[in-house]
């Protein structure tokens, strides 16, 4: 399963792209349905509210 190294594609269509040799503080997701994603997870809000 070579392809599974890079990405995954759900039966209903949606494509998931990843790289799962990414950078220690990069997301590994790169893409989904061919909308890049922001990779750079140290920059995201953090959450806010109650739980």
């Amino acid at each position: 399963m070579e392809k599974l190294k890079s990405h995954f594609q759900f039966p209903n269509g949606s494509l998931i792209e990843y790289d799962v040799n990414a950078p220690k503080d990069k997301w590994v997701i790169k893409r989904v349905d061919e909308i890049t994603m922001d990779s750079a997870y140290d920059s995201w809000p953090l959450i806010d509210g109650e739980f």
